[in-house]
């Protein structure tokens, strides 16, 4: 018997223990949160790295199980930092998170490449192109991610890669002849050139930068759009760092070659983000040439921004910049006219925050200086076209201390002051007026003024007013303009970001007073049904706080057990005495509404489960009165109930779906997606959706149940594409896995979907349908290698009829088509 050789053992070992590591990596990235352990495991990930890129690529002793384990290992964590990346946008959570994705993503492209090398040599097979392409794009992504995340030893490391690759693609063309892929290995190089140079500008060494800007420039009429974006913005990122450090002169060097690079390409070519870098581009250069200020660049900055300006108009950048370009004006020969029209220009395009107003008041008292008449005129034209429209007091203030200051100073000017002033006179006014009403019990004056408290665009000042309204109508015994008041006070205090801890408080109170106004016997009979509305509509807006989980300033919850035992308990009784079937409806929704709340709220899983048995006992007897109420209603025409009716069973219909997901009752989720087809609501479907997702239901019920939701969005007149495309997306990769028949059902009806969408003129949007087309082609290709000819066919056309339906102007169905082609399946004939 053979003995095993120790150096194949230790490498298999190796690998091992990198599939074992990245394992336990997919488990701790997502709940990372502390600076330690997430330096810790920034050491170990460092380690790896080692580790992987020390293993030779021809390892022929590794099993093919272990290959796979490898490249599916690689593409997980791959994918796992960039759904980690979309998931965690604030970093603060932890400084050190950053660099780790960014070694992390270095780790699983090193991984994926030895996986991927180790299988060709298994298959005594050289790289083909597409897999020597495939890499060269991975490793320009690593590159760049490393060069964006400050990480030039991950850079070296991933450019070094890319050299190699290449210089493999260079052989491969000494045996082609064929122009276009002569050109793709040249635009491959102009983009290897463009890292380094941004390489060696993160390195601080500007001498090898330019070098390499020679070497990309002698290359650039093989750049498409996409590579040239990349060059311009690598060119300008050096140019902003070079002003920013003073260097003036590099500066506009640098920024120059961006702009003359941007501007070369064909602009219908260009996507939206590379119209964005133009734009960036023109302001750097610009702010340069200001700064430097001779002759000569205040004249370019001139013709750069009028051709600006024959493109996109009066954006308010340009006004910017027309404004920057006047102040560098010697002050004789100052334009004041020119300057208030641009102002006024921003006045009525500009989107106004804090420091919008604050930057338009500067440059309008400058101009005061020169003509009171023109600040004034601009001031006005502020205040009453703009800023009275926000109803913002504080920016009214603002303008309005700068109205008057020039009004004293300039006397004849000072007409509509009081007109201004007489804004900060409304709120108190306003409450002088409930408080007469309240004298002369004038119900419907105390309730228009309440009304407008309400709308004060100071809720604090506004919360305030109306706690005294409450207290003022109290005290001379007015129940109905109290009642009034609180529902106010309600309304204002649930729509604030942070609600008052005495919300439930102040909801119990309105409760109780609409049952003493119920009971008193000279307004019982006149004021019955609207009160009973008014009970309805308190209760809801409980069970729709309740269910956000607001927090107090200490973060705890506002909405307790007991709070939400009273309103449940409440709302039942209520229900009961009144033996209406609507309110009984309504009250099966509360309660539902506060099962919910508890369950969720709820730490032992059997009182959990209780809980949601319970809520789906209420929501069945809501489900069987609704069927009887909607006959009735629709006899009867009231559309308002049909639709408040619809409302509450779609909001119950995904907390059935919840409690039938947590209590594992499968074979029931798809028959509560058919139930909830009468309501008609994408939102439901799109919580029943995201709950399905973050459920673990069998693959064959995920399957079953998400087709089910995907066709329902689609029936819809209105539908959200986005939404039902991310469904598809997800369908698919759950289903791709488990079953390539199932999967491959899921391709039609994705393809169905598609082409019936471009009927419509509502096509997938690109971005997920190119992640569907590319992951059914690599299938195919994944189906091929085991041997499967047939089924690889089936899949492979299945990925170029999707590729018809994207909006790339048939770039990658050229591409599918081309591959297909060179695999041999385009002459076999459809199954």
């Amino acid at each position: 018997m053979a003995r095993p050789d120790p150096i194949a053992s230790g490498r298999e070992r190796k690998i091992r223990s990198v599939i074992d590591f990245a394992d336990d990596l997919l488990t701790k990235l997502p709940v990372l949160l502390d600076n330690s352990s997430t330096e810790t495991l920034l050491a170990d990930v460092n380690h790896h790295i080692h580790t992987v890129n020390s293993l030779p690529q021809k390892a022929k002793c590794i099993s093919p199980q272990m290959a796979k384990d490898l490249k599916d290992r690689g593409r997980k964590l791959w994918n796992g930092c960039i759904r980690e990346k979309r998931v965690h946008t604030d970093s603060s959570i932890s400084v050190a998170r950053p660099r780790l994705f960014v070694r992390v993503r270095l780790l699983a492209f090193l991984i994926h490449v030895l996986a991927r090398e180790i299988y060709n040599t298994q298959k005594n097979e050289v790289g083909t192109d597409e897999h020597v392409i495939y890499l060269l794009n991975l490793a320009l992504v690593v590159g760049r991610v490393c060069i964006e995340g400050s990480d030039l030893d991950g850079a070296r490391l991933g450019l070094h890669k890319v050299a190699d690759y290449v210089e493999r693609l260079k052989a491969m063309d000494e045996q082609r002849t064929h122009r276009d892929d002569i050109a793709m290995t040249k635009r491959f190089e102009a983009d290897y050139l463009t890292m380094r140079m941004a390489l060696a500008w993160k390195e601080d060494r500007l001498d090898v930068a330019e070098h390499m800007y020679s070497k990309a420039e002698a290359l650039r009429h093989y750049s498409d759009p996409l590579s040239a974006e990349h060059m311009a913005d690598t060119l300008q990122h050096i140019g902003s760092d070079l002003a920013s450090k003073s260097d003036h002169k590099m500066a506009l060097k640098w920024l120059r070659r961006a702009y003359e690079l941007i501007n070369s390409q064909e602009i219908e070519q260009l996507s939206s983000q590379s119209l964005n870098l133009r734009l960036a581009i023109c302001h750097d250069l610009i702010q340069v040439l200001l700064t430097v200020g001779s002759p000569e660049c205040i004249q370019e900055a001139e013709d750069l921004v009028t051709y600006v300006e024959s493109e996109i108009g009066d954006k308010p950048v340009v006004l910017h910049w027309r404004l920057e370009l006047l102040q560098k004006s010697p002050g004789e020969a100052f334009d004041t006219d020119a300057c208030a029209s641009i102002l006024r220009r921003m006045i009525r395009s500009i989107d106004f925050s804090d420091a919008v107003l604050g930057f338009l008041l500067h440059n309008i008292k400058q101009i005061r200086d020169r003509s009171s008449q023109l600040a004034i005129g601009l001031l006005d034209e502020l205040l009453l076209t703009k800023l009275l429209i926000f109803k913002n007091v504080e920016w009214i203030g603002k303008a309005l201390v700068h109205r008057v200051w020039m009004s004293t100073v300039e006397t004849e000017y000072s007409e509509g002051v009081n007109n201004l002033s007489a804004l900060f006179d409304r709120v108190p006014l306003e409450y002088l007026m409930f408080k007469v009403s309240l004298i002369g019990w004038d119900h419907e004056l105390g309730c228009e003024c309440i009304d407008k408290l309400s709308r004060c665009s100071d809720k604090e000042k506004s919360r305030d007013i109306l706690y005294a309204c409450v207290r003022e109508a109290q005290q001379v015994g007015d129940r109905l303009c109290t009642l009034v008041a609180l529902k106010a006070v309600t309304e204002r205090c649930g729509s604030e970001t942070a609600p008052t801890a005495h919300l439930p408080c102040i909801m119990r109170c309105a409760i109780r007073l609409i049952h003493l106004i119920e009971n008193q016997e000279e307004e019982g009979s006149n004021n019955g049904p609207g009160l009973t509305e008014d009970t309805c509509q308190i209760f809801e807006k409980a069970a729709e706080y309740a269910r956000s989980d607001p927090r107090d300033s200490e973060n705890g919850k506002i909405f307790t057990l007991p709070e939400l035992e009273w309103f449940r308990k409440n709302a039942y009784n209520i229900g009961e005495r009144h033996d209406i079937q609507y309110m009984v409806m309504r009250c099966h929704f509360i309660v539902s509404a506060g099962l919910v709340s508890q369950a969720r709220a709820e730490d032992k899983i059997e009182e959990q489960f209780q809980r949601y048995v319970e809520m789906r006992r209420h929501i069945a007897a809501f489900d069987t009165a609704l069927e009887s109420a909607l006959l009735e209603e629709s006899r009867s025409g009231d559309e308002r109930i049909l639709k408040d009716m619809r409302a509450k069973a779609a909001t119950l219909f995904v907390f059935d779906f919840e409690g039938a997901v947590c209590l594992r009752s499968w074979d029931e989720l798809s028959q509560i997606v058919r139930k909830a087809k009468i309501c008609k609501d994408e939102s439901m479907y799109k919580a029943i959706g995201d709950c399905l997702l973050r459920s673990h239901a069998p693959g064959n019920v995920l399957y079953a149940t998400m087709r089910l939701i995907i066709n329902e969005i689609f029936e819809l007149e209105d539908f959200d594409i986005l939404r039902l495309a991310k469904y598809l997306r997800c369908l698919f990769q759950a289903t791709l896995p488990l079953d390539d028949e199932v999967a491959l059902q899921v391709v039609e009806q994705t393809l169905q979907i598609a082409r019936e969408g471009n009927q419509m003129n509502r096509p997938l949007p690109t971005d997920e349908l190119d992640w569907v087309v590319a992951t059914t082609f690599n299938h195919a290709i994944d189906i091929l290698a085991r041997g499967d000819g047939a089924l690889c066919h089936r899949w492979a056309l299945k990925a170029l009829d999707l590729a018809e339906y994207m909006d790339d102007n048939g770039y990658m169905q050229n591409i599918i088509r081309e591959r297909v082609a060179k695999l041999g399946l385009m002459n076999k004939n459809k199954e």
